[in-house]
């Protein structure tokens, strides 16, 4: 079979395991994409394993598409890995094989409408009035997004409970879905078989207030610190954001100890040095605020959009403790603890460190991640590929 994905627009992370889905298939992928996307590619052998065409970045996306489009549709299948921009020259395209579009935001593509969520601050005025007029009012992107989306054969979701809630809202209707395929695919290289003396601990992600509550996982700390039996390695892996960002680092700087050994970044981390941590980390916190923005729309984490820390447990084969609030799949839920309070997170993270839960934890996720390894998800996707384009021949 023949497979055409398109990114180019900004989920280098998300194409690559899109690429380790198909890495050992028999089929034949072409991916068309931009130069700085195909650069986080081109020291990988996954690489030679596809066809790839690339916009230089000098060429407007209207250029790049006009000139592949009869490629294109000699394909079997076109997957776009992201729309979020060009909706104008999407729709205007004579798409010929079947459209299979990854859904990252709900609202964002669904509801907009209802969903927009102004901020009430002088940035986010001056931010929120130039997307209005640049991509709304110039682009008309609501327009051309509308239009796009009825050449769209098929949805898929990057989780069962946002496939769910798209459906329970009628945004999609059953024969429009095809398979949820996850943002990340299960890496046993990253698999950590031994449990040491001292626990790594991680919360990956940008130190931002707006997408993760630290006070409560330092909270949670303090109150531990005197009871644990070993020493903890605590990480915030991502950058600080502002004012906000450095604070929370001082904060947990004053709990250092020889109990508390705490590690932070000042920039943005290299991706080798992110695999490094995660490599170490015995299990994460995701402290996640569930409610947030994608430009001036309203989504929620679980609901309408993934956690990039889901990502990170499935891909990393890490247990992780979550907000309550958050809606946990049946697959994922044996290695995922939820909290709702200070006293619950404390207690948690007790059970991991003095007690034998990490433990347990840590020897189911070979199996409980199996569902998400390259192997599997190839299969699932085959299969509903193979059904599409019986079809497609027979009609």
């Amino acid at each position: 079979m023949k497979i055409a994905i398109i990114e180019l627009d900004y989920h280098s992370e998300v194409l690559y395991s899109l690429c380790k889905i198909f890495e050992d298939s028999e089929h034949q992928l072409s991916i068309f994409t931009k130069k700085e996307i195909f650069n986080e590619f081109e020291n990988l052998n996954i690489v030679e394993k596809f066809n790839w065409y690339i916009k230089d970045s000098r060429l407007w996306n209207k250029s790049f598409l006009d000139e592949h489009i009869s490629l294109m549709n000699k394909h079997d299948v076109i997957i776009f890995n992201t729309a979020a921009s060009s909706f104008y020259f999407y729709s205007k395209l004579n798409f010929i094989p079947p459209i299979i579009l990854r859904i990252h935001n709900v609202n964002a593509y669904f509801n907009r409408l209802k969903s927009v969520q102004p901020h009430f601050s002088l940035y986010y005025v001056y931010k929120d009035l130039s997307h209005i007029v640049r991509r709304e009012l110039f682009c008309r992107d609501f327009y051309y997004l509308k239009k796009f989306m009825k050449k769209v054969d098929y949805f898929t979701f990057p989780d069962e409970k946002i496939q769910e809630y798209a459906l329970k809202k009628g945004f999609v209707k059953k024969h429009q879905i095809a398979p949820s395929i996850p943002l990340a695919v299960y890496d046993p290289e990253f698999y950590k078989k031994e449990i040491t003396d001292r626990i790594f601990i991680t919360i990956p992600g940008t130190i931002d207030q707006r997408r993760r509550d630290y006070h409560i996982v330092l909270e949670a700390i303090k109150r531990i610190l005197p009871l644990i039996n070993r020493p903890i390695q605590f990480t915030l892996l991502g950058r600080p954001i502002g004012f906000y960002g450095k604070k929370i680092i001082s904060k947990f700087e004053r709990l250092t100890s020889n109990k508390f050994i705490f590690k932070y970044f000042k920039n943005r981390i290299k991706q080798e040095e992110f695999n490094q941590v995660m490599k170490e980390t015995d299990f994460i916190i995701a402290p996640i605020v569930l409610n947030t923005r994608y430009t001036i729309y309203r989504e929620v984490y679980g609901l309408t959009k993934i956690s990039g820390s889901i990502s990170d447990i499935i891909r990393y084969a890490k247990p992780g403790i979550f907000p309550m609030e958050y809606p946990i799949n049946n697959t994922l839920q044996p290695i995922i603890d939820q909290y709702d309070s200070v006293e619950k997170l404390s207690e948690l993270l007790i059970s991991y460190i003095n007690g034998d839960r990490l433990v347990v934890k840590n020897n189911i996720i070979p199996n409980i991640l199996q569902e998400y390894s390259s192997e599997a998800l190839r299969n699932k996707v085959e299969h509903f590929l193979y059904k599409i384009n019986k079809n497609t021949n027979s009609a």
